[in-house]
């Protein structure tokens, strides 16, 4: 059940739905949008340091993981309703 909620393709997914691509910081270097790995790592970041940052207060987690989708969609994206 973990790693298909966490899988990649799925954090990506929720990244774009929620707008975390917008905050990737981008150098001059950079060409495009940012990848599958960037957004998933920036997905799972966000939820660590909401871990963190409660002292470690699942409820808050939950919440988070509520608030962005994560439970609401399959491992490729697709809503669940």
């Amino acid at each position: 059940m973990i790693q298909e909620l966490a899988c990649n393709d799925k954090l990506k997914v929720i990244a774009w739905l929620n707008g975390i691509d917008k905050f990737a910081v981008r150098t001059p270097s950079y060409r495009g949008h940012p990848s599958r790995d960037f957004l998933a790592s920036a997905t799972e970041a966000l939820i660590g340091a909401v871990w963190l940052d409660s002292g470690r207060d699942m409820q808050a987690v939950q919440s988070v993981i509520e608030t962005l989708g994560i439970l609401g969609l399959d491992p490729e994206g697709r809503s669940f309703e």
